[in-house]
């Protein structure tokens, strides 16, 4: 089960459960906002760990053009990301 919330119409929050009940709470993502564009997201599991950050980047047009995430905590797998955006 998945629970949203939301600030001045923009999602801040994403909960995850592991049951449909929401009694199993395995991660959140939180994201923070510039302008009411996306600038910031983090993902934290149940035992309080900041595992990554995500950054958003845009163009003058507003257009998104780069999400890049990185590894905060030290875990085994490597869990950062970079995905770039181009638009015709």
């Amino acid at each position: 089960m998945t629970v949203y919330e939301y600030t001045n119409d923009l999602c801040s929050k994403e909960t995850y459960y592991t049951d449909s009940i929401g009694s199993s709470y395995q991660y959140f993502k939180s994201y923070r906002y510039d302008h009411n564009e996306l600038a910031l997201s983090y993902l934290i599991n149940a035992d309080k760990w900041l595992f990554v950050a995500g950054y958003y980047f845009y163009d003058d047009n507003g257009n998104l053009i780069l999400e890049y995430g990185e590894q905060i905590a030290e875990v085994q797998a490597y869990l950062g990301f970079c995905n770039r955006y181009e638009y015709y």
